[in-house]
């Protein structure tokens, strides 16, 4: 918490390899808050909390874009909760087996939307305010997430359901929480061979991949094998 803190409140200039570290510090402090809200709240309130976690976020941003539009507000603890917290409601609807009515009309305009707002080449007044009012990328990853746990068809399908492609979605947080302290490691052993930069990029993603599948091994599946013993 204090690291987001002395980022978004000091301009805290951190090293490169572990600047990326906000984002994850970030999930752990929701974290944190989550197993009471599943737990100790009935699922009725569970949903209220949920939706007053989103309220409060955008709020956040919101304010804190009006007070200086240049502030990393996106870094802030609370900021950020938003998308935490749609991911949390999803889960929700699932457990209740809630369905969702025009998911296709919903993914669409969602994109199209989203589309919009991040061309450089429309412009309108509160334009960029709009873009912090809505978490567009948390609402497309709930539409596309909420799909997917159904199940798609033919050739997307089969894409998604390839087993070398599960596979990094098994690693992906070993892959992101290493992917900038690899070209350190890289560059101070073999900085001195001057090799092509494409070359280096192969031996990094080389050694990422390697590393990212001995900490999945050797520490994220034994934790999450422990999930087998707690009652849901």
């Amino acid at each position: 918490y204090q690291y987001n803190n002395h980022i978004f409140f000091f301009d805290w200039q951190l090293p490169v390899y572990i600047h990326h570290l906000w984002t994850l510090s970030i999930e752990e402090q929701f974290y944190l808050i989550w197993p009471f809200v599943v737990f100790l709240l009935p699922p009725r309130k569970s949903f209220y909390a949920i939706c007053a976690i989103i309220f409060a976020s955008i709020i956040t941003c919101a304010i804190l874009y009006k007070l200086n539009s240049q502030l990393p507000y996106s870094q802030f603890t609370l900021s950020s909760f938003s998308g935490l917290a749609i991911g949390g409601l999803l889960a929700l609807l699932k457990h209740k087996q809630i369905e969702i009515h025009n998911r296709k009309f919903l993914l669409i305009f969602s994109f199209l939307l989203f589309v919009y707002l991040s061309s450089p080449y429309l412009h309108f007044t509160g334009k960029s305010f709009l873009k912090v009012l809505i978490p567009l990328p948390a609402i497309l990853s709930f539409l596309i997430i909420s799909k997917g746990i159904e199940g798609y068809k033919g050739f997307i399908g089969r894409v998604l359901e390839n087993s070398f492609l599960v596979f990094i979605g098994k690693i992906s947080y070993g892959l992101y929480l290493y992917h900038m302290f690899i070209p350190y490691i890289t560059t101070h052993f073999i900085g001195n061979y001057h090799l092509n930069v494409g070359i280096l990029a192969m031996i990094n993603a080389a050694f990422l991949l390697i590393v990212s599948v001995v900490s999945w091994f050797l520490i994220e599946k034994s934790l999450n094998n422990l999930k087998a013993k707690f009652e849901y």
